[in-house]
């Protein structure tokens, strides 16, 4: 068995497209005028009926060395138009949902900009300076005459998106707005305004009510203070579900001085500190998955040792290499590749995995597997031995996962995963595993949460692996850390319901090449021929029956040479493509964009999401790619 290195199912990262990482060059359209795109399928491993059953479906192009290749990425036999409730419930799971904490310039986590606003002869200006220990605090200096205005905006948008598309953000899972504030007001001048997406088009605000009467002292001081702005008491026709712009404003005259922290939205306030969290101290990680090579010589150990402790990597998940069907574990080599690293201050968890282990025929070899570590550890002197194991098993990769399989799928997978907890705890060995970032998210179609059962209790998947592992690795692989698709805003569900279960995240990055893709969206009912589309830039069309059937996506300059195919004349079902975006691999990957745009983006991941005490800090997949990276050694 063998690691299987992918990309996250498109779908669900579709928000990238025609975003351009820092530092990236938007990516050359995929040429294909009178190319015709082609893929077989069985229509029973994507859980339809018949090919006309069909409504909605996503597929995407991958530029290969060797040329462009189709994937299957979703078929549906229904299409929900709209989504449940607002926009991006995916992003706002737990108790407490932070938007920013101002530890650096705009944009936050959603993508949104912050900034003064002044109306003369008053003035206003904002600051995000860092204080000694390196972490930013908005500041917000203010002169407010008797005419004109001033005070800051937040906007709780993305700024910089799309209008038509804009996504607004959904306060209704949650009881109140809260961030923290200190400083010097002239009496109650400084107040909460806040707009919708019908006040954000008029580029103005509804007064909610002074900061201090939303304080536990009823005024704003030089020390820190919750304030927590319950949403019930919003005004009368200003939409939760569709929050655009956060504001203050003061209206006394007189000089203000405000410091904010941690605007967050959020359930029990009253359980959340009275002061900002201090940040997490915060590990690196990385996975070695070329281990045999590395122990091939005590020189490239030695570099490998060498080159982890100048990045600042404390903890390593390596890969224990296969030899006919078992693990191979030679106890001379390991004892001396992790007892160098450990000298270095590197712990190593033992890793290993294949989407194929999630199947019930393969969960000996999991638990197996497991044994021979254990018992490895206990032939080999503490500076030798393992201190985790952590498992990269992705069931999502397996033929039939988006078919009625899925269920069982997720079932079977939950279940390994628990008894290899519970095993490798039995050995005193930590347990984790990887899972991407769209596990806790809610099916943009499906209006439902991926959800499986174990022992009976079903719940979304993401929580059931948090509650086995000790840790978990969260494939989180955008090259942007803001915005309604970056690396914060992905990750917070876990991290919030991290919190609660008292277990830790890693948050990861890649580094591995990944190619460029453009994603072909289509859905409704099909026509028997492409004419009844004439406006179409794009066609998806399915033909052939039985068990194996052809999709095919094609412009309308090829049509006419798709119908002369060899073998053609049999039945067509033609649907226009609605959606054709780009998604660059350096949305995904640093492979093409280099070490400062790597370091920029974790710097910022870090500040973001160190204030949850579930982030256990940033892990680069994978060492082999993220040393062609670093400077030479």
């Amino acid at each position: 068995m063998r690691k299987h290195t992918t990309i996250l199912p498109i779908m669900l990262i579709i928000l990238a497209a025609g975003a351009t990482a820092i530092g990236a060059a938007r990516p050359a359209p995929l040429q294909r005028t009178g190319k015709i795109l082609s893929v077989p399928f069985s229509p029973a491993d994507w859980d339809v009926a018949s090919a006309d059953a069909i409504q909605y479906g996503q597929v995407s192009a991958v530029r290969k060395a060797t040329g462009e290749v189709l994937n299957i990425h979703y078929f549906s036999d229904t299409f929900r138009s709209g989504r449940k409730g607002g926009a991006k419930p995916a992003v706002f799971n737990g108790d407490y949902f932070l938007i920013s904490n101002f530890d650096g310039p705009p944009p936050h986590s959603l993508g949104g900009n912050f900034g003064a606003f002044q109306g003369p002869p008053s003035s206003a200006q904002l600051d995000v300076p860092p204080g000694p220990d390196g972490q930013g605090t908005m500041v917000l200096a203010a002169t407010r005459e008797k005419d004109g205005w001033c005070g800051a905006w937040i906007h709780l948008i993305e700024t910089n998106g799309e209008p038509l598309t804009r996504e607004f953000l959904n306060g209704e899972l949650f009881s109140h707005l809260v961030f923290w504030v200190r400083g010097s007001v002239p009496g109650p001048g400084a107040n909460v305004k806040i707009a919708d997406s019908a006040w954000y088009k008029k580029e103005d605000s509804v007064l909610i009510g002074p900061i201090a009467s939303f304080l536990p002292s009823k005024k704003i001081e030089a020390d820190w203070q919750l304030a927590a702005v319950p949403l019930d008491a919003l005004p009368q026709g200003l939409d939760r579900r569709a929050l655009a712009t956060f504001v203050i404003e003061f209206v006394t005259p007189g000089s203000y001085r405000l410091e904010i922290k941690g605007l967050a939205l959020a359930n029990n306030p009253g359980q959340l500190p009275s002061a900002p969290p201090k940040p997490q101290t915060a590990s690196r990680a990385t996975w070695i998955w070329n281990t045999e090579e590395v122990m091939a010589s005590k020189a490239e150990q030695s570099a490998l040792a060498s080159s982890l402790a100048a990045a600042g990597i404390n903890r390593v998940f390596l890969n224990v290499p296969y030899k006919f069907g078992a693990l191979s574990l030679d106890d001379a080599e390991l004892v001396g590749l992790i007892t160098l690293l450990q000298q270095k201050g590197i712990r190593t968890d033992a890793l290993f995995g294949d989407k194929e282990l999630a199947l019930p025929r393969n969960h000996a070899f999991v638990k197996n597997s497991i044994k021979d570590i254990i018992s490895y550890n206990s032939r080999v002197a503490a500076p030798a031995r393992f201190a985790g194991v952590h498992l990269d098993i992705e069931p999502y990769l397996l033929r039939g996962f988006n078919s009625r399989k899925r269920g069982e799928i997720l079932s079977n997978y939950l279940l390994i995963l628990s008894e290899a907890a519970g095993l490798a705890r039995s050995g005193k060995l930590e347990f984790g595993a990887d899972i991407p970032p769209w596990f806790d998210a809610i099916n943009e179609y499906s209006g439902e949460p991926l959800a499986a059962a174990l022992n009976g209790k079903t719940k979304p998947v993401y929580e059931h692996v948090i509650d086995i592992c000790d840790q978990v690795a969260l494939m989180d692989y955008r090259t942007d850390a803001c915005g309604v698709n970056g690396t914060v805003a992905q990750a917070v569900g876990e991290l919030a319901y991290a919190a609660k279960a008292k277990k830790m995240i890693f948050v990861g990055l890649e580094t591995g090449p990944i190619e460029d893709e453009q994603i072909f969206s289509f859905r409704g009912a099909p026509a028997p021929d492409p004419y009844a589309f004439p406006n179409a830039a794009f066609f998806a069309c399915i033909s052939g029956s039985g068990e194996t059937m052809t999709l095919s996506v094609l412009e309308p300059a090829a049509v006419a040479d798709f119908q002369s195919r060899p073998g053609a004349g049999g039945p067509e079902l033609w649907w226009p493509v609605y959606s054709a975006p780009q998604v660059p691999g350096a949305a995904i990957s640093f492979a093409t964009l280099g070490a400062e745009p790597l370091k920029r983006t974790a710097a910022l991941t870090q500040n973001e999401l160190s204030v949850y005490p579930s982030f256990a800090g940033i892990a680069i997949h994978d060492y082999a790619n993220y040393r062609k990276l670093l400077p030479a050694q």
